[in-house]
């Protein structure tokens, strides 16, 4: 549990299904089969974590990458913001921030 609240992990049978959902892992990045979700989810407080400095960019806000043999997080602030989530300092600082491809990127460019 998380304070009160239990921890429930269930396989969504489809991208519509998201009642009740905090926290959005996105196994693959497919924009045909998970666009329409996480369009949905973009004004919805939920934290959409992916593979890739390209799913920060277009939809998630966390995506996870490896670089120089490390994992890193790539973090959307600009996604957070919309999703009405606030992100730590820490993590910002440890993250590459990124943006959507058509706004400008803060930090270190994206591979």
């Amino acid at each position: 549990p998380l304070g009160p609240h239990p921890i429930q992990v269930r396989r969504l049978r489809s991208p519509l299904d998201l009642n009740g959902i905090h926290i959005a892992v996105i196994g693959v990045h497919d924009p045909v089969r998970w666009g329409p979700a996480l369009e949905t989810l973009k004004t919805r407080p939920v934290l959409t974590v992916g593979e890739g400095v390209p799913f920060a960019e277009s939809a998630g806000v966390l995506g996870f990458f490896i670089e120089g043999g490390r994992m890193r997080i790539a973090v959307n602030p600009a996604a957070a913001k919309r999703a009405g989530l606030s992100l730590s300092s820490r993590l910002a600082a440890l993250a590459r921030i990124v943006g959507p491809a058509d706004e400008p990127a803060r930090g270190k460019a994206a591979p």
